[in-house]
């Protein structure tokens, strides 16, 4: 035998040992509403003694099972890690989290319960953590990392959590947590799906042009003096506009005007101290665009009423925590920092946005937001530079997945490259609804007349 046949062995037996969470963790398909997550409890009362409460050596060699009962098939598992081991009572699958997966924390030196995680979605970070509390226990909700609910205490001790279905659980918290977030409606984001379409079947026919627009008459010309563009293309704020156009062009007849988008709102962002930057760098131009962009479509559905640039900003206290352990089901360290969200600065930080637009999805279905990027400029506190512009669409298919589309100067990216990119920067959002009719200006074929 080869040596290197000896080490793909040596490999291929490695991997048999492994957890199958180690072995794939691809995606799962669908998400089910916090009412029809399947339950298990009765395999927990079932193997209560056998099992989660017994003595760790006993535990440790237990040696995983699959039963079924009347949600599905099961799979039961101990896996062992440094200073933990877990009980795993999870869904039949390649992974650990899929929805109802129960994974049970107890210390590896002497045995006792740490925790417990209940998975809500069909994805690692999106779960219940509950944990003893002297003779009652504790509850966190974390969505998508985002820590949305802390510290709620329940009225039971952790023992009779171990043995109830989850239904329970949300019945004794019911006043304390927004169980709502767990069971969005799917048919309500049918005009942001077909929007988001609309939007990627024209990409093709784009280009990207630095400080490129299309004025109210289609015509290429560059934003900085509103002059002809040579080489037709749309940069970030230009496309912004492009897909605000094609929205409104069905209720107004008519494109927005470029001008009117590059008016700024010295009266009520700014200061002295940022007055001397405005025409040397004009660092909030990201932000006045953003707002003209959201005051002119709340005048194209509400003409009647006095719209204020600042009316569709989003503030909402989405949460105060984020979790920053281990994405590993089976790692339970819990590891929680601030997440700061000032709205005098620069809106939410940016790492935040998955919990953020998955709590503004739910909460406020059919808008998408105009995330304006903004960082610090140079090395002075006091002053941001709103540098880009990125369009957000948070929505669920059909099937209760929660999907983020992300357009930015004239193609489509994704949350997880936006993350990559500004990852400790801020973006401050306009909320704009989602209209179903869509008919942006065509971009002109470079060294054509135009329209």
């Amino acid at each position: 035998m080869t040596a290197r046949a000896r080490v793909g062995i040596l490999i291929l037996a490695l991997l048999a040992c492994l957890p199958r969470s180690a072995r794939a963790a691809g995606p799962l398909g669908g998400d089910l509403p916090l009412e029809s997550i399947p339950e298990n409890d009765d395999l927990r009362v079932r193997w209560m003694t056998g099992l989660i409460e017994a003595p760790r050596d006993r535990a440790l060699a237990f040696r995983t099972r699959v039963e079924d009962n009347v949600a599905g098939r099961w799979r039961l598992e101990t896996i062992r890690g440094a200073r933990a081991f877990y009980i795993a009572v999870v869904p039949d699958r390649e992974v650990l989290y899929g929805q109802g997966a129960w994974i049970i924390k107890r210390d590896l030196a002497d045995g006792r319960f740490v925790q417990a995680k209940i998975f809500l979605r069909n994805d690692p970070n999106t779960f219940l953590r509950i944990y003893p509390f002297g003779d009652r226990s504790k509850l966190d909700l974390v969505i998508y990392r985002g820590v949305i609910r802390h510290d709620i205490v329940l009225p039971v001790p952790f023992r009779k959590l171990l043995a109830s279905p989850l239904r329970d659980i949300v019945r004794w918290t019911r006043d304390s947590v927004d169980w709502d977030l767990l069971s969005p409606a799917p048919g309500l984001y049918g005009n942001l799906r077909t929007l988001a379409q609309a939007v990627r079947d024209r990409l093709g026919s784009l280009r990207y042009r630095d400080d490129g627009a299309l004025d109210e008459t289609g015509r290429p010309v560059l934003i900085a003096g509103g002059i002809p563009a040579g080489d037709p293309g749309l940069n970030c704020s230009g496309f912004a506009k492009w897909v605000v156009d094609g929205m409104l062009k069905p209720v107004t007849g008519s494109w927005l005007s470029l001008e009117a988008l590059k008016v700024r709102h010295e009266d009520i962002r700014g200061s002295s101290f940022t007055q001397p930057y405005e025409r040397a760098r004009d660092p909030f131009f990201g932000l006045d665009w953003a707002w003209n962009l959201g005051r002119a479509v709340s005048d194209a559905l509400y003409p009647s009423r006095t719209n204020r640039v600042t009316d569709n900003d989003v503030r909402i206290p989405a949460f105060a925590l984020v979790d920053r352990g281990s994405s590993e089901p089976a790692n339970g360290s819990q590891s929680y920092e601030p997440y700061p969200a000032n709205f005098e600065i620069g809106g939410y930080r940016v790492d935040g946005l998955r919990p953020l637009l998955y709590v503004l999805a739910v909460r406020e279905p059919g808008n998408f937001y105009i995330a304006s990027f903004n960082r610090r400029m140079g090395q002075d506190v006091a002053l941001r530079q709103y540098f880009h512009e990125a369009l957000l669409f948070p929505y669920f298919e059909p099937g209760g997945e929660f999907k983020v589309a992300v357009f930015e100067s004239a193609e489509e990216t994704s949350l997880d490259a936006v993350l990559r990119r500004y990852p400790s920067e801020f973006a401050h959002l306009v909320r704009i609804p989602a209209l179903p009719d869509f008919d942006p200006p065509g971009l002109p074929v470079p060294g054509s007349a135009g329209p």
